[in-house]
This record gives C-alpha cells, sequence and structure tokens, in this order.
C-alpha cells in the first residue's frame, strides 16, 4: 500500500513511517524537512519538500497515486494555538483538492479532542463540536473541510482525534505536552490552572492510526490515553525529575479542558494503549 503523510518532521512522523514500513507498505513523507532522526531500519520511505502551490500538490499525488494519505499538518502535536499554526487550515486545503482526483484514496485527518471543548462528561465521538480554544476551533475547520470534500466528492474519510501526545524525548524548544512541562517547571508562572490530560505516547497513536486505516469504518475515531493526570502532578513529577525544588504557585480550576471517552476504538478495531506517561 501507499500511503502519503503529510506533516512536521517530528516524533510522531518518525513513529508513523516506521511503524508503516514495518507493515509493509510504501510511505512518502511531504513536510518542509526530512526526518530529523533517521528510523532504526534506515531510510524506510520517500521524501519529498511540501509544494507551494496547489498545482504543483496535484501533480505530485498524481505521480505518486497514493492508496492513502493521512494528514497532520505542521503544528499538530503542538499543545498549544500559535497564529503559525492556522497555515494548517491551507495546507488542508491543497491537500483535500488535490486528493479529492483520486476517489479510491483513503483519507485520515488527524485533529483533536479539542473540538468538543469543556465537556461535564467525557465526550464521545456523538457529541457536538463545541470548541472553546483556539486549538480546538482550528481543528473544527479543519474538519469542516474534510466534510465538505467528502459530501461533494464521495471521499472516503476518517476523523481520528487524539488527546494529548507526547514522546519519549522531551526536547527544549519543542511543544508537545511533556517538553513544554519541562520548561514550565524550569519558568515556572505564578499562576497555573491545574487542567487534567488523557497524555497519549506516540507510539500508541501511530497503532490506532494503522488500525483505523486497516479496517476503521466510522467517519470518527476519539483515541486518548487511558491514564489521567493533573497538571500539578505532572509538575511535580518533572521537578523530582530534574532535581528542581517545587516553586510557590497557585494553582486555579481547569480551564478549557476536554475529557474524552475512546470506546469506539477499543470495541470496534481492538485499540489498547501501552504507555504511561507517569512510568
Amino acid at each position: 500500500m501507499k500511503i502519503v503523510y503529510i506533516g512536521t518532521n517530528g516524533g510522531l512522523a518518525e513513529t508513523l513511517v516506521e511503524r508503516m514500513w514495518q507493515e509493509g507498505n510504501d510511505v512518502y513523507l511531504l513536510s518542509d524537512k526530512e526526518l530529523s532522526q533517521k528510523p532504526k531500519q534506515g531510510s524506510l520511505h520517500h521524501f519529498y519538500r511540501t509544494p507551494r502551490k496547489g498545482e504543483s500538490f496535484g501533480k505530485l499525488l498524481c505521480s505518486i497515486s497514493p492508496d492513502c494519505v493521512i494528514f497532520a499538518g505542521k503544528y499538530y502535536i503542538s499543545s498549544t494555538h500559535e497564529e503559525e499554526s492556522d497555515a494548517d487550515v491551507t495546507l488542508l486545503a491543497q491537500s483535500l483538492r488535490a486528493a479529492a482526483a483520486f476517489p479510491h484514496v483513503k483519507f485520515i485527518l488527524l485533529s483533536s479532542i479539542e473540538v468538543y471543548g469543556k465537556t461535564s462528561g467525557r465526550a464521545d465521538e456523538f457529541a457536538e463540536r463545541a470548541a472553546v480554544s483556539e486549538r480546538g476551533v482550528r481543528f473544527i475547520r479543519e474538519e469542516q473541510l474534510l466534510d465538505i470534500y467528502r459530501k461533494q466528492h464521495g471521499m472516503d474519510a476518517v476523523i481520528l482525534r487524539a488527546s494529548q501526545l507526547y514522546t519519549n524525548r522531551p526536547k527544549e524548544g519543542e511543544s508537545d505536552i511533556l517538553s513544554r512541562n519541562f520548561f514550565n517547571a524550569a519558568h515556572p508562572d505564578v499562576h497555573m490552572s491545574n487542567n487534567v490530560f488523557q497524555p497519549l505516547h506516540v507510539s500508541d497513536f501511530v497503532d490506532a492510526v494503522k488500525r483505523v486505516l486497516d479496517a476503521g469504518n466510522q467517519y470518527v475515531y476519539n483515541v486518548c490515553g487511558s491514564a489521567e493526570v493533573s497538571q500539578k502532578c505532572l509538575y511535580q513529577m518533572v521537578c523530582q525529575h530534574e532535581k528542581l525544588s517545587e516553586q510557590d504557585i497557585q494553582w486555579e480550576d481547569s480551564g478549557c479542558v476536554t475529557l474524552a471517552d475512546s470506546g469506539r476504538i477499543r470495541q470496534e478495531l481492538g485499540w489498547s494503549d501501552f504507555r504511561n506517561l507517569e512510568e
């Protein structure tokens, strides 16, 4: 199977490329840069720089003739919203226009549980989209674009909404949830919201992508870590790990946080997460 992944060259791309190659697929990475770390098995994929113009995008996909397109975008793993990340909506529009010319292609949009907004209980796939964060609004815009192309062109499409992702390699300057918390522990604010998260390791997330690719027959799936962790607990764990003294912080009630239910993907596709952020 020919699989095209559109996104940045970080930990998620590295894990996905290696997993898809191990499953016997022909993997194409469309990104601004080649993978920063070589996969364990060497060169397992084809790299193309993401085209700047829609016409070039279409020509590139035509030359590849993919069976599946997985769209993450440049800022997917980021745990915050930045103005630059709105460019992902434009990149998705270009990708959808190009992919619509291939009716057999399965299009998987990687989205976020933040589209649900703040809920009193756990949001399942039937919950209304009502984001209360800028990041959630961006993902709603992306999902709405996919809705339009799916209806107008009959695209085989799936939305996979994930909770907060992390890797084993937190780095300064990175924007995933774990990297940001290492930075925040060293440069704490006086006030912090004691949000509750459902962190998900990228390897478990990639396994969910693979199961959706192979057997997913629903339009929307949630995929979340089964172990919840509060911002306060995460801060304390990072301080212990880095041997930092805890600062005097005023912990406030949780802000715009969604807790989601991933029962559908567990029951229908047999998915489970195996990695725990606390461990």
